[in-house]
């Protein structure tokens, strides 16, 4: 096989010629979120999850986080979208700048291997994997714990960890109570997740070098259906 820019124009392409042939969104939800670092507020991040007939849905997510210290400061921005046919994810494309380091990330999977291009380089074959680690949505299934792999939606990194199903809780958001489902991630991703019965994210927490991140949903934004798709 011979990858590189020209499976990335490819990549492209198809990706241009799909979004030109599908018909509008069924539904459209956009969640927005707030970022914590160590409890104060550090920036915000948004996700438009859109579904449509054929069972696809796309999620399109926008972060930016800026933390001053004393003599710099420290800025994330994340561009990206993923595309799911019903539970599996099947595409994915990303661009992140993390303090002064800019990435990009295309990939692409089948039913048993993963082709991921970062910086627009030649694309390297790897495993299948179950989410990014954006972690919108949580995988289905009741069994209390599995393995999953997992891509590093900045570095292009396949993760291994373990999902625990912790079970129901009442969180507080937004001055409300709401129920919620806790998920936790061991191993290369570690994390404390939070989502409701649709299994998408409520609040993300993690620590990275001794400081707690937290994203916690402020928002839902859900258009009203046009008339035609209410008779």
């Amino acid at each position: 096989w011979c990858w590189g820019l020209a499976w990335c124009v490819a990549w492209c392409l198809t990706s241009a010629a799909h979004a030109a042939d599908k018909a509008p969104a069924t539904a459209t939800e956009t969640r927005d979120y707030e970022v914590l670092i160590d409890g104060k507020a550090a920036g915000k991040s948004r996700t438009t999850i859109s579904e449509f007939a054929d069972g696809q849905i796309q999620a399109a997510t926008q972060a930016d986080v800026k933390l001053s210290f004393v003599v710099y400061t420290y800025i994330y921005q994340f561009q990206g979208s993923e595309l799911w046919q019903g539970n599996k994810l099947i595409r994915v494309a990303s661009r992140a700048q993390d303090g002064g380091k800019k990435m990009s990330l295309k990939a692409a999977q089948g039913d048993r291997e993963s082709r991921v291009a970062l910086n627009d380089g030649a694309a390297q074959v790897g495993p299948v994997f179950a989410l990014t680690t954006n972690t919108w949505r949580m995988p289905p299934g009741d069994a209390p714990r599995e393995q999953l792999q997992l891509l590093d939606a900045d570095t292009g990194k396949i993760m291994r960890s373990q999902l625990e199903r912790v079970g129901p809780v009442k969180l507080q958001l937004a001055g409300q109570q709401v129920s919620a489902f806790h998920y936790r991630l061991t191993g290369d991703v570690t994390a404390e997740i939070w989502c409701d019965q649709s299994r998408r994210l409520l609040v993300h927490q993690t620590t990275e070098e001794g400081r707690t991140i937290e994203m916690r949903l402020v928002n839902i934004q859900r258009p009203a259906a046009p008339a035609a798709a209410r008779r």
